[in-house]
């Protein structure tokens, strides 16, 4: 997998990430989970707005990440509007 998804949390777009490994994604759920057990959290493919914040908050920190091409999210709070 090579993909742009959102991960919802309680419905609403909540972090965006560029995903290699469905396990990396998997593991990113599952530690949101333990963090706030009593919200649900889903993900699915971003919508084309979503995907392209995506690839600007990734080369906005080219270089700060160990490599965000295995990896990256980011919470969509935490982006420039």
């Amino acid at each position: 997998m090579m993909a742009y998804v959102t991960i919802e949390k309680d419905g609403e777009p909540w972090m965006i990430c560029h995903a290699v490994h469905d396990d990396a994604l998997e593991r990113r759920i599952a530690s949101a989970k333990a963090e706030v057990p009593t919200a649900t959290f889903t993900h699915r493919l971003s919508t084309p707005v979503e995907s392209q914040r995506c690839a600007e908050a990734m080369d906005a920190q080219a270089g700060l990440v160990e490599d965000p091409f295995d990896f990256f999210a980011t919470k969509i709070d935490d982006l420039p509007r």
